[in-house]
């Protein structure tokens, strides 16, 4: 869920990079798993997807205190990255879900291409209908 950020969401974003050494937005983006599209919404709209971030600095290591506002150290001190077992477990969790997103995502698309094939076979049949008259008295 991307909400309203009172804190500029460009410097949350350099931070980030800064800390997990990425070298360029396209590179953020693949970390965050969302399209560069979506990271320069973020930063238009200067609003963030707070659960997906949280969760990928979790899983990282990452100090939110330092990312949002420079107290304490960049990486947390509690072993709890994606090397351990509540990291994975986390990990999981959220994979666990995106796939269902997708699954449901699908679900929809299939629903739709098949009332469009649906469609199109019934406008096949009337065009054919039309143009043969055999077909036109079988189907009568």
């Amino acid at each position: 869920m991307q909400e309203k950020n009172t804190q500029n969401v460009d410097f949350f974003l350099k931070r980030l990079k800064s800390a997990l050494n990425l070298k360029s937005n396209v590179e953020l983006a693949s970390y965050l798993g969302i399209s560069t599209q979506a990271l320069s919404n973020w930063k238009t709209r200067n609003t963030i997807d707070y659960e997906l971030v949280f969760t990928k600095c979790y899983i990282s290591g990452l100090n939110l205190n330092w990312v949002f506002s420079n107290e304490g150290d960049v990486f947390r001190k509690d072993d709890k990255s994606i090397t351990s077992s509540d990291g994975i477990e986390c990990h999981y969790k959220m994979m666990a879900q995106e796939y269902a997103n997708l699954v449901d995502r699908y679900k929809v698309d299939i629903d739709r291409y098949l009332k469009d094939i649906d469609r199109l076979n019934r406008k096949i049949d009337e065009l054919t209908s039309q143009h043969d008259p055999q077909r036109k008295a079988i189907s009568a």
